[in-house]
């Protein structure tokens, strides 16, 4: 239906001709938010790829039967930010900065409060998770999930403090905290060298890093 309406208002209205200067101020202002979407994709591949460089494809899997559940459980994310985005952007607009702090700090708390208790209910149930997903063949799987699931509240944290500066414009800020939390876990990757259970926990560490930094720039 998109396609159809779009038709209709090129008959209509004639095709949309925007000024080359247009269409550079919207490239440049897209680049941060593609490059965030790029290193997110990035993160979540990069622990199975190294774990397949440095260590047996055993490894691999009991880390990928955790990181597909944990990748799962962030599908709230999008919801959350189409949500609460258009409101911080308004308070942006508005110039309401003392508005748009408090929204941080509560949003931000309940987020953590979730995240917890998210982690709370998956570290009790892992290995019956495990094994009803996967079987009882990847009972090493439910550690690693439990590390992953630790890290709920920084992903959930780090996204709302997102959308906070993405409603300040300051997704390039943003994006140099994605780089550095990416460069930690590639880093703890190689540092660590610990298997499934390891690369868990690099992820955990660059969520929280990243978390901190995206919190004290939106504040």
């Amino acid at each position: 239906w998109l396609m159809a309406v779009s038709w209709y208002l090129a008959r209509r209205y004639g095709p949309a001709a925007p000024a080359p200067s247009a269409w550079r101020r919207v490239v440049g202002a897209s680049l941060p938010l593609f490059g965030l979407g790029l290193l997110t994709m990035i993160q979540l591949r990069v622990d199975a790829t190294l774990l397949g460089l440095l260590r047996s494809y055993a490894d691999v899997a009991t880390y990928e039967a955790s990181a597909r559940l944990f990748e799962a459980s962030q599908a709230i994310v999008r919801p959350l930010t189409q949500v609460f985005l258009p409101i911080a952007a308004g308070l942006a607009a508005a110039g309401a900065y003392r508005d748009l702090r408090r929204s941080l700090v509560r949003l931000g708390a309940a987020a953590f409060a979730a995240g917890v208790a998210a982690a709370a209910a998956v570290a009790a149930v892992a290995g019956p998770a495990i094994s009803i997903v996967y079987g009882p063949v990847y009972a090493a799987s439910a550690e690693v999930l439990r590390v992953h699931f630790a890290a709920t509240p920084f992903v959930l944290v780090g996204a709302v403090a997102l959308f906070h500066l993405t409603a300040l414009r300051r997704e390039r800020a943003a994006l140099g905290c994605a780089a550095v939390g990416l460069a930690l876990n590639v880093g703890l990757d190689l540092w660590l060298s610990a298997g499934a259970p390891g690369a868990a926990w690099a992820t955990l560490a660059a969520e929280g890093v990243t978390a901190a930094a995206l919190l004290a720039l939106a504040s």
